[in-house]
């Protein structure tokens, strides 16, 4: 059934945070509970549920711890595996759902940057982004990509960059984190397809995008 106004969801309850993307049947969604674990419900194809199958749900299902994760101030210890999975931000692209837990990105569904057919591209549960230089304080996904926006002002993205989206001056794909060239005091962050823009000191605007070029920024 489709999802009208005021629909409510069967099986969720009061939530803090919530992050979905809309693609018809592709669609998927989740949430982040008062005590911070995280639910998703939707199309599951690529794991992007992270409950550890790929089975499609109509109802909430809590994503699963694959191991302890960060302490947060929600919880007095990590959760252990097979647990819920728990976080203080979420950010949902196509098929792929990432959120930030404590000073920690994960990441689960569609490894976007491998090639199609990689055995390694499905990620059914979370698995934590490595290679970030400093603490995260933000996230965004869109289709095929996801960045960061870390305690130095920088941002680093990673996934598909057949747009310039990664905003590292290459048209190379990366499962790996590389920083966006020339952000070095970004105040907030937000992406679209093939584009991406964050708010500066000084309230200037500066994008990436395909139309303009991987390094070229513009003030708005």
């Amino acid at each position: 059934p489709g999802l009208g106004p005021g629909t409510r969801i069967e099986g969720m309850g009061p939530v803090r945070a919530v992050a979905g993307y809309f693609a018809g049947e592709m669609s998927h969604f989740c949430a982040i509970d008062p005590q911070g674990a995280v639910l998703c419900w939707g199309d599951n194809q690529w794991g992007a549920l992270g409950d550890g199958t790929t089975t499609a749900r109509p109802q909430p299902v809590h994503v699963l711890a694959p191991r302890s994760t960060a302490l947060e101030p929600l919880r007095t210890r990590p959760a252990p595996t097979g647990q819920p999975f728990t976080a203080d931000e979420i950010a949902a692209g196509y098929d792929e759902t990432c959120a930030r837990s404590g000073t920690e990105i994960w990441c689960w569904g569609d490894r976007h940057g491998l090639p199609i057919h990689d055995a390694h591209r499905r990620r059914h549960r979370p698995e934590k982004v490595t290679g970030l230089p400093a603490h995260p304080v933000e996230i965004a996904a869109v289709v095929g990509s996801t960045c960061a926006r870390l305690t130095t002002g920088g941002v680093w993205c990673w996934g598909e960059n057949d747009r310039g989206q990664l905003g590292d001056g290459t048209r190379q794909h990366s499962i790996t984190p590389f920083a966006v060239q020339g952000i070095r005091d970004a105040r907030s962050l937000s992406l679209a397809y093939g584009l991406g823009c964050v708010l500066r000191s000084g309230n200037q605007v500066s994008c990436w995008s395909d139309e303009r070029g991987a390094t070229d920024f513009a003030k708005l």
